[in-house]
């Protein structure tokens, strides 16, 4: 102690101690319960935490203003150290909570969204058969662009939380298959486009012509890999018969 204290002065800080320590005991209690609490448990310690520092704060205006030992300060910065180490857990849960919402509802949304582009693909293709549906056609698929539009959103949304909490990378690797899968289909929609039927007739032979020829290619190719192989295996098995020979001719 800074100076000799009288003996009631000396009984008055124990007590504060006892106190201060019944403060930090009670904060010890808190930091325990949210570091194995989950997000359900949060608005009780919240509470329980905000009822503490109610108390708290009525007890430090009322006994700490004439106190003067040394050891009072080191206790108020062990319960104050306490109290910053738990907000900063309740935020960090929080924001957490916060990710893991925002990627669920993206994840809805997108998933939910099959049926509904498979029903608009389908749509698209029936309009585009007929030449005087255009104007029906055109609707289509500005109602579609708007409607992409909202699965990007939520796309990214998705990634982001996904990018700062890592338990949800799994989910997302399967949500960026079904974004890529929605995506081709929305690709198709814009393309539809009225054509008559031989048009539709030329357009499938080609497409027919266009496989043959990269199956040309590709059997080419094999082919050509085939004999170097081939070439290569000769070649060695000319220079080892060759090495052979040389192996039998009598030293001078």
């Amino acid at each position: 102690m800074n100076a000799q204290l009288s003996e009631e002065d000396e009984l008055f800080i124990i007590d504060i101690k006892v106190n201060l320590q019944q403060f930090i005991d009670e904060m010890n209690g808190l930091f325990s319960d949210v570091a194995k609490s989950n997000t359900n448990d949060l608005p009780k310690i919240e509470r329980n935490l905000k009822s503490l520092e109610v108390r708290w704060d009525m007890y430090y205006q009322m006994q700490m203003g004439a106190v003067s030992d040394d050891s009072i300060p080191k206790m108020v910065a062990a319960y104050e150290l306490l109290k910053q180490a738990i907000n900063d857990t309740i935020t960090l849960r929080k924001h957490r909570q916060d990710l893991t919402q925002k990627f669920n509802n993206a994840e809805r949304y997108i998933l939910s969204q099959d049926t509904t582009y498979q029903n608009l693909y389908d749509t698209v293709i029936k309009l585009s058969l007929v030449k005087m549906l255009g104007s029906e056609l055109e609707i289509k698929k500005g109602n579609e662009q708007l409607l992409f539009a909202e699965i990007e959103k939520n796309y990214a949304l998705a990634n982001a939380s996904a990018e700062e909490e890592s338990s949800l990378k799994g989910r997302m690797s399967k949500l960026k298959e079904k974004y890529v899968t929605l995506k081709i289909l929305s690709q198709k929609i814009q393309a539809a486009e009225y054509k008559s039927f031989f048009q539709r007739i030329k357009d499938y032979l080609l497409g027919i012509a266009a496989i043959a020829i990269i199956l040309m290619f590709i059997n080419m190719a094999q082919a050509k890999i085939k004999a170097l192989k081939q070439a290569r295996e000769n070649a060695k098995k000319y220079k080892d018969l060759f090495n052979k020979k040389d192996d039998n001719i009598p030293c001078i």
